[in-house]
């Protein structure tokens, strides 16, 4: 039986979304992450399509339960379980939609650092891929980036928004791992904005950081504003 301390495991699922290799071509992904009154986070597409819906709560388990689209109930995705006592956050996704039989844990830790088995180029043969076990962490950053700590890379990075009572920020992945992996990254990114939302006490936003063209934009106190 795991606990609380015991490393995070690699991240594994059963979501065929998960199998398509990455293509070096790819384009970088947008993310454009919003709040509503109520609570809860939508997330679009650059194209306004909604991505995601994002239901919070704060009293039951699990903490966030994240949709597909625009948050219909027969699509749930993704869990995700905050620590208590502990310091591991437990993001699980489904590999069918809404059947909670199927959903595959990973751990996140409280210095929000994750273990992924991703596809990536195979040096050895040209055009080729293999499996590849990577921790990743998100750093604090004039952006919040996410790093692969083997080489280096900036996997993604959370821009934060402009001054705005609903848009919390834009998320960019860019490099391309396959839609579950997109789905744990927005899914991370979601449960480490809402809880550095909380412990700020509802502190006002402050000008910091830089958005996706470079311009000042407003960040939020925490891990959102370096």
């Amino acid at each position: 039986m795991s606990t609380d301390n015991d490393p995070p495991p690699p991240y594994s699922t059963r979501d065929p979304l998960a199998t398509a290799p990455p293509s070096q071509a790819a384009s970088p992904i947008f993310y454009h992450i919003f709040r509503s009154h109520f609570g809860n986070y939508k997330v679009d597409q650059d194209d306004k399509r909604p991505a995601f819906y994002i239901a919070t709560r704060s009293l039951r388990k699990p903490n966030l339960i994240v949709h597909r689209g625009n948050g219909e109930i027969d699509k749930v995705v993704a869990h995700c379980v905050y620590p208590e006592l502990g310091t591991i956050y437990k993001i699980g996704l489904f590999a069918t939609q809404n059947d909670k039989s199927s959903i595959a844990w990973t751990k996140m830790t409280s210095d929000w650092r994750f273990e992924a088995v991703v596809r990536v180029p195979d040096i050895t043969r040209m055009s080729a891929t293999v499996s590849a076990k990577r921790i990743f962490l998100w750093k604090r950053t004039p952006n919040l980036t996410l790093v692969d700590e083997e080489t280096g890379l900036e996997t993604a990075v959370v821009h934060v928004a402009g001054i705005s009572s609903r848009k919390c920020c834009v998320l960019e992945i860019r490099e391309r791992y396959g839609a579950a992996f997109d789905l744990l990254v927005v899914t991370s990114t979601i449960a480490i904005y809402e809880k550095e939302r909380k412990s700020s006490s509802e502190q006002p936003i402050r000008i910091t950081g830089r958005g996706p063209a470079g311009a000042q934009t407003a960040g939020f106190s925490g891990a959102f504003s370096g």
